[in-house]
């Protein structure tokens, strides 16, 4: 690398993939995320269709989790059948 110019990169000039608080002004990676924010931290301030898209991105949040919960849960049970084979393999061979 001595003697080349290492190209670094800056942050995007537009704004038009950050969604913002219109409370806070946090920035938000995803519409999704801002209307759970809206719900979580500024309840009182929501109309209906910020609480209809708070119950949408919580709806679909639970969803997500319940499937991960679900393939943790398998790759556990997986394991831990796995080792039980394998110690039953090595006691039988010795």
């Amino acid at each position: 690398m001595r003697g080349e110019e290492v190209e670094t990169r800056a942050a995007p000039e537009t704004t038009d993939d950050v969604f913002a608080c219109r409370f806070c002004g946090r920035p938000f990676a995803r519409a999704e995320y801002r209307a759970l924010h809206y719900g979580l931290d500024h309840e009182a301030s929501l109309d209906d269709d910020q609480r209809a898209a708070y119950d949408a991105a919580l709806d679909e949040e639970e969803a997500e989790l319940r499937k991960f919960r679900l393939k943790a849960a398998l790759a556990l049970v997986l394991v831990y059948f796995g080792f039980l084979l394998l110690w039953a393999v090595v006691n039988l061979l010795l």
